[in-house]
């Protein structure tokens, strides 16, 4: 019998036919394996929807707008909520529409950002309303 020795390699995953695999080196072939999930790929729209739950009324729209090493940084505009959200792999901004309107840096940052929530909101303000 042959002996086993403990190999540990780090991949990511890659889109194989339906659905996704790791690839490992050809030696082990046949070899029975173990995978771990380390990390869960970022659900963004998922994920902001539970961290602003309580205050979801005020939102008026969601955007994400960089990787900032490993945390997404979003911005979220609302009515009146003004506040800064860490939790887990995201950085969330809750920035006032009347503020938004005023600091040309925040449209600036928005010019970039991808859309959650309300893709009209963020034609308007891309515009400078």
């Amino acid at each position: 019998m042959q002996e086993i020795k403990q190999r540990r390699f780090l991949r990511k995953t890659r889109k194989v036919g339906n659905s996704c695999g790791v690839l490992l080196p050809k030696y082990l072939l046949g070899a029975d394996v173990r995978v771990f999930v380390a990390t869960l790929p970022l659900a963004p729209k998922k994920d902001v929807m539970k961290i602003l739950a309580p205050i979801l009324e005020e939102i008026l729209g969601v955007y994400f707008i960089k990787m900032q090493g490993k945390k997404a940084e979003i911005l979220a505009v609302s009515t009146k909520v003004e506040e800064k959200i860490e939790k887990g792999r995201y950085k969330i901004d809750v920035v006032p529409l009347a503020e938004v309107k005023k600091k040309r840096e925040i449209i600036d940052k928005l010019k970039k950002a991808k859309v959650i929530i309300n893709k009209k909101l963020l034609g308007e303000l891309r515009k400078g309303i």
